[in-house]
């Protein structure tokens, strides 16, 4: 015979008291397996998604490396400044913010405005993470 308990019912359908099982046993072990499945699951989860950022990060350099010849037209991978500044080296936090204020024409010169008004978010980020690996030439 199943272990009861009374529970009060406030439905009058069924009248004042009714009797539930009381199945704290099945729930105790059926708690158990989805906590390890859950557990599985998040673990699982979170390498993928670190996995899928350390991937990502090496389209992004391989997919700025792709769109770096618009800019080693002017700008050296040497690193030297011959009246263009160089830009190999940079942290991408600072590559973006200047492209993004040549972008918002915060910045005074017309070629980079209209090189950056041409570039996506993502195209942005990508050359930035291409520049920051490489190191200057002296």
């Amino acid at each position: 015979m199943l272990d009861t308990q009374e529970l009060v019912c406030c439905d009058l359908t069924y009248g004042p008291r009714r009797r539930i099982p009381n199945n704290t046993r099945k729930r105790g072990r059926w708690a158990e397996r989805m906590n390890l499945s859950l557990r599985i699951l998040v673990a699982s989860t979170t390498a993928s998604l670190l996995l899928g950022t350390v991937s990502g990060v090496a389209q992004d350099i391989e997919y700025g490396e792709y769109l770096s010849n618009q800019c080693t037209t002017c700008h050296q991978l040497s690193g030297k400044d011959n009246g263009i500044p160089p830009i190999v080296g940079w942290d991408a936090e600072s590559f973006i913010a200047v492209l993004g204020s040549y972008k918002r024409k915060e910045r005074e010169n017309q070629a980079m405005q209209t090189i950056a008004a041409s570039l996506g978010d993502e195209e942005i980020a990508a050359l930035a993470a291409y520049f920051a690996t490489l190191k200057p030439k002296e």
